[in-house]
């Protein structure tokens, strides 16, 4: 039983140190798949919709997932800098393709249909 645990508990070690080096310089929003298409897909979504904000450099993501209703599409929240160079809080975004359709929250009406149709 001991044996059991303890070969156990080394799997586990084993499994987490090596998504750690995969992720390692990725944000932690990469919770929900360790598919490297998906990935590079979120990757892209996040540096196109990162591109609408005054300091793209600066802007933080929460809560990123890749979905596949309709199109390739990211979805996820995003904190940008104003032009003042202030944060303005978190916000949901879509980014589907090749950044062909990029939706932020505030910018968008019927905002909460399209989540729910894409993501």
């Amino acid at each position: 039983m001991v044996r059991g645990i303890a070969v156990g508990c080394a799997m586990a070690l084993l499994a987490t140190s090596a998504l750690g080096q995969s992720g390692s310089d990725r944000p932690s929003a990469y919770d929900r798949t360790t598919n490297e298409d998906e990935i590079n897909w979120m990757d892209r979504g996040m540096a196109d919709i990162a591109a609408l904000f005054p300091d793209p450099e600066a802007v933080k993501f929460r809560n990123v997932y890749f979905s596949r209703r309709f199109a390739p599409t990211t979805c996820g929240e995003i904190n940008g800098t104003d032009a003042t160079g202030e944060y303005a809080g978190y916000q949901r975004f879509i980014a589907i393709g090749y950044g062909d359709l990029l939706h932020l929250e505030s910018e968008i009406v019927f905002f909460d249909e399209e989540w729910a149709d894409f993501c």
